[in-house]
């Protein structure tokens, strides 16, 4: 099945494919050698139901959820709602602050359109986008402080990844797949750096009043983004992974040792 996925989604046959072969097999080794670890026991078959069960909720559940309580508290981040909240009010705040006001505090960091004309209508388009930038200036040490706690809590889930052969595993794929946490961070800077780029190529047809021709929109500024793949992150929990399977296999094979010598 693998095999026609990866012909009907033309993907290309490099290191990742083997990596997230060889992940997927030893992920499924390690389940065998909890099989082995529990029938090693020599039980009924009741038993090792319900041991196998008690097992799989433990490690696929349990574990990650208790884990996941544990960075939640130990990393704690601003909350997404404050930081939209404080966007949003300094945004609407923004309708109501004296046009002088605003316009002097965007001057502070656009100083090269000082020279703008003064503002006496009722509502000009400059002024609005001055007082939108200042609303995302305002949330920007929040946005801050958020997406470096999220790091922070990756960077300590991945730590303590070996505790749940599950987490290892997912933490494996989605690194692998570039649809991790730090890719997610890639992905919001560079839609930063694309934000920025339309404000540079905007701004002067709006501050000094230059004509938009239609030449002007083959400059417009594109965006594009290839999430990145972090091979070292899959590997770091290849080994967790196969740690763990080796951990299972040899309380195993040394429980049936145990039990046959038992038997004599």
């Amino acid at each position: 099945l693998s095999a026609v996925g990866l012909a009907w989604a033309r993907v290309p046959l490099d290191g990742r494919v083997g990596l997230w072969l060889a992940l997927g097999g030893l992920y499924c080794l390690f389940w065998f050698g909890v099989v082995l670890l529990v029938t090693a026991w020599q039980r009924n078959s009741s038993f090792n139901a319900v041991a196998l069960l008690g097992a799989w909720l433990t490690l696929v559940v349990l574990v990650p959820s208790l884990l996941s309580v544990y960075v939640a508290a130990a990393r704690p981040v601003p909350q997404g709602l404050a930081l939209t909240m404080q966007q949003r009010e300094a945004i609407h705040g923004g309708w109501d602050r004296p046009k002088a006001e605003t316009m002097r505090q965007f001057f502070s960091q656009y100083p090269q359109y000082r020279d703008t004309a003064t503002i006496r209508e009722r509502f000009v388009w400059r002024w609005y986008y001055a007082f939108q930038y200042l609303g995302d200036q305002s949330a920007a040490p929040l946005a801050t402080a958020y997406a470096e706690g999220q790091a922070q809590r990756h960077a300590l889930a991945q730590g303590l990844a070996w505790l749940s052969p599950a987490l290892s595993a997912q933490l494996s794929f989605n690194a692998l797949a570039g649809t991790d946490l730090p890719a997610h961070l890639a992905f919001q800077q560079s839609a930063t750096h694309y934000h920025d780029a339309l404000r540079a190529f905007y701004y002067p047809f709006l501050f000094k009043k230059i004509p938009f021709t239609h030449a002007d929109y083959a400059r417009l500024p594109t965006h594009s983004f290839t999430s990145p793949t972090d091979t070292g992150a899959a590997w770091a929990g290849f080994a967790q992974l196969l740690l763990s399977t080796g951990v299972v296999y040899a309380l195993g094979l040394a429980l049936l040792r145990g039990r046959a010598v038992e038997l004599r």
